[in-house]
């Protein structure tokens, strides 16, 4: 990182951090102790830092041509305040909307006990007083999320800038052939950038490893990583690294002599996308007032993982308070609406209707039967049938008295409840139905999709 007038030698603070010194050893001690670590329990065979014979033995490894660094990074000595920044540098994302929607969050409630395989919950967000907004039924809204601080703390503390991390930092590139990444401002600090815009938790791809290989010091830990990246070790790549989730932390972790460039980083980490929930309420009983659920999913410290965590974004969702603020953005309308776009004419309230889904996909099911029951559908005996699928009644069933009201109301004609774990056991049973093959199956389907009347809501 250069240096000059009143920028900092970042260069030689690195240096500094990385001396056998007692000051070093306690901040990285304090940086473990916040994300509670644990240690690796390696097997004798192969695993994520030992790979197998063949590949340990192969003198002729094919390995990527490591990407030229392009940018140039520059931290001054003043403190700079990012807290008004526009979001990601003001980019679009891809899939929604360019307007952005603060909100408040109004409770974070629990819909399953804690204890169940995946616990369910529902945040509840008021816009701001001034947002005008237009969304149906089925729609969705991004989430910004950012890192956790802990994790974000660990890196630059690696990389021996945690010190400089809310100092102003400016962004430039090389040559006037290339451009800084558009979602990275090029006047931040290097909190805001791994706080907001850069995806930590994302497995590192091919391409970063033949970086890192560079930046480790160990000459075994450079050999087992450049292994990792080859040709030949694809296969260990996809098992160790890849399908066992591991983050940037994990495998500074695992390879803790290595210490790269934090340009590097910024330049080969993916960016930090928004993540979309359906919404699960309607604008005509619910104005600015916007409900969502959310799965958290756990991944414990094993494979390779050195920290117990839940997904990124439910992890954090779960932690809001009341009061605190979210940034959104509302999905582009898709064809997973009510009524879809194709069928825009139709007259709801006499038009049948069959909702297959499972665990928090029920979430835009309950804004559908919350719009037919706002236009009065109980009125008319329409076959409207709602499909549930979740794991155990008792512990995973989310709104079970909402669907049953719905029923009681003559919104729903016919509810089925399906549990695949009933007694905490995966039930392996095939049922078939019409006789069909599974051939016959798809071609049903095919010809729905076709005819505009099977609407899949997939991301």
């Amino acid at each position: 990182m250069p240096s000059g007038g009143d920028v900092m030698d970042a260069c030689g603070s690195q240096n500094l951090c990385f001396e056998k010194g007692e000051n070093c050893e306690e901040d990285l001690s304090e940086a473990l102790k916040s994300l509670k670590i644990h240690s690796p329990k390696w097997p004798e065979d192969i695993c994520l830092v030992r790979g197998a014979q063949k590949l340990q033995d192969d003198s002729q490894l094919r390995v990527p041509v490591p990407k030229d660094s392009y940018l140039t990074c520059e931290i001054t000595s003043e403190k700079f305040n990012a807290v008004d920044l526009p979001w990601q540098n003001g980019c679009n994302v891809t899939g929604a909307t360019n307007q952005s929607y603060q909100g408040s969050v109004v409770s974070v409630s629990s819909l399953t006990s804690l204890a169940a395989q995946k616990p369910k919950q529902e945040i509840v967000v008021d816009l701001e007083h001034d947002a005008e907004i237009i969304y149906e039924p089925g729609d969705a809204f991004y989430f910004a999320v950012p890192n956790a601080q802990e994790e974000v703390d660990f890196i630059l503390k690696r990389i021996g800038l945690l010190e400089s991390a809310d100092r102003k930092l400016v962004v430039s590139v090389k040559a006037e052939n290339v451009a800084v990444p558009p979602y990275i401002p090029k006047s931040s600090t290097l909190r805001y950038i791994f706080t907001w815009c850069l995806d930590i938790r994302r497995s590192p791809g091919r391409p970063l490893l033949r970086v890192l290989a560079e930046c480790t010091e160990n000459p075994r830990e450079k050999r087992r990583i450049l292994e990792l990246c080859s040709a030949q070790g694809v296969e260990e790549f996809g098992k160790f690294v890849r399908q066992a989730g591991l983050s940037l932390v994990d495998f500074l972790l695992n390879f803790p002599s290595c210490r790269p460039a934090v340009e590097r980083l910024i330049e080969l980490l993916p960016r930090l996308l928004p993540r979309p929930y359906s919404v699960s309420c309607i604008r005509e009983l619910w104005g600015k007032r916007l409900r969502f659920i959310f799965s958290l999913v756990r991944f414990n410290a094993t494979e390779g993982r050195r920290f117990n965590r839940f997904g990124l974004s439910s992890g954090w969702l779960t932690m809001l308070k009341e009061g605190q603020k979210v940034m959104m953005f509302l999905k582009e309308p898709s064809r997973f609406r009510l009524p879809p776009p194709m069928h825009c004419s139709v007259d709801l309230v006499r038009t049948p209707l069959i909702m297959v889904c499972t665990g928090t996909a029920l979430a835009p099911f309950l804004s559908f039967l919350e719009k037919l029951n706002y236009l009065g559908a109980e009125k008319y005996r329409v076959r409207r049938e709602l499909y549930f699928g979740f794991r155990n009644i008792k512990d995973d069933c989310i709104h079970y008295d909402d669907i049953v009201q719905s029923v009681d109301r003559n919104i729903l004609s016919h509810i089925s409840l399906c549990e695949s774990q009933p007694c905490n056991s995966a039930i392996a049973d095939k049922n078939e139905f019409l006789n069909k093959s599974k051939e016959d199956a798809e071609s049903f389907l095919k010809e729905l999709r076709k005819n505009d009347q099977y609407v899949e809501d997939v991301w």
